[in-house]
């Protein structure tokens, strides 16, 4: 049995007194032990009081805006002070937030990943009411490549492909330099800024050496499992270990969606699902257009098998290598319907 109590407007209190009382939920077992994730609480406090992380009024917020709704909460365009920013709000669990602003404030100094500015904690929710303040992005890379359609030609120039493969590739090296696996990376968690790129979302963001359940029944990632190394999907088991080498498959595909301008299996019309598909070793096929070498590339990146994926630092060493590629100019792709 569980008697759990609700947080309910302390519109009267101080921020830093809502932050000793901010518990969604607070849970008894029968033998009266408090089963709350108060470490993460606890470690929120502290790090507040001692200005490891800045606190933003909320009422400083102004032109409130959802942009994005999703399993794992909402995101929110916001103007501060004449700024643009975003709000991030986790769905009611303290541990997610608290996770995955630890992994931001680790990178926060890291080039091509989103910066995080603190957090704001909003008086009147009715449950959580920590919201993270995030580095705000006009776009991101599939509406990027989206916009470079033109009457079902896709058109990118040789010289940008390799330049945002690169920063997507610069970004992915920091993040496993500080022990962080993203484990979600795909175009709509890539975003554009005026011209920079920049890794988002941590939500599912790992330390190395950490497990994640396995996407075979996990529905928040329907629609991206083509990003997914096979493992994800052949394990017997309902958790499955992820590594560099996990993301280094999704970077694999996102180097040929840079190729294609859309993303992978999107004429895909087997009842199978792409997860199956996939696990059975089939990947999406090479642009015409495209050098050997960089084809040679992004499939080793999305070999079955982890230990022939290339590391991170020799996938950079090789765009910058074909960055200097000057018999090609332009990459085109016909997309049918």
């Amino acid at each position: 049995m569980y008697l759990r109590y609700r947080y309910y407007k302390f519109t009267k209190l101080k921020p830093d007194i809502i932050i000793s009382i901010h518990y969604s939920t607070l849970m008894i077992d029968d033998n009266g032990i408090n089963s709350r994730d108060s470490k993460y609480s606890k470690w929120l406090e502290t790090n507040l009081k001692d200005n490891v992380i800045k606190q933003f009024e909320h009422s400083e917020f102004k032109d409130v805006e959802p942009i994005s709704r999703g399993g794992q909460g909402i995101v929110y365009c916001a103007n501060y002070c004449g700024t643009k920013v975003v709000l991030k709000y986790v769905n009611e669990d303290i541990k997610s937030f608290v996770n995955e602003l630890k992994q931001l404030i680790s990178v926060k100094d890291c080039q091509n990943v989103i910066k995080v500015l603190g957090i704001t904690i909003d008086p009147t929710a009715i449950n959580f009411p920590y919201k993270m303040v995030l580095q705000y992005a006009n776009g991101n890379l599939q509406k990027y490549l989206q916009d470079k359609v033109n009457d079902g030609l896709f058109t990118i120039s040789w010289l940008e492909l390799v330049q945002i493969a690169r920063q997507i590739t610069l970004g992915l090296q920091h993040l496993h330099a500080n022990s962080i696996i993203h484990g979600d990376l795909h175009p709509n968690n890539i975003l554009i800024n005026n011209n920079e790129v920049l890794i988002a979302d941590f939500g599912v963001a790992r330390k190395t050496g950490d497990s994640l359940i396995s996407l075979g029944s996990n529905s928040s990632f329907k629609g991206t499992e083509a990003y997914f190394e096979p493992q994800c999907f052949i394990v017997l088991d309902k958790v499955v270990k992820i590594d560099e080498k996990s993301d280094i498959y999704s970077l694999g595909v996102l180097l040929w969606e840079l190729t294609s301008g859309h993303p992978p299996f999107s004429s895909f019309r087997n009842k199978a699902p792409i997860s199956y598909y996939v696990s059975l070793g089939h990947r999406e096929k090479p642009v015409p257009s495209t050098p050997s070498d960089y084809v040679k590339l992004y499939k080793k990146c999305w070999d079955t098998e982890p230990e022939c994926r290339p590391t991170i630092n020799e996938i950079l060493c090789r765009l910058d290598e074909l960055s200097k590629n000057a018999k090609v100019k332009v990459i085109k792709n016909r997309i049918s319907n």
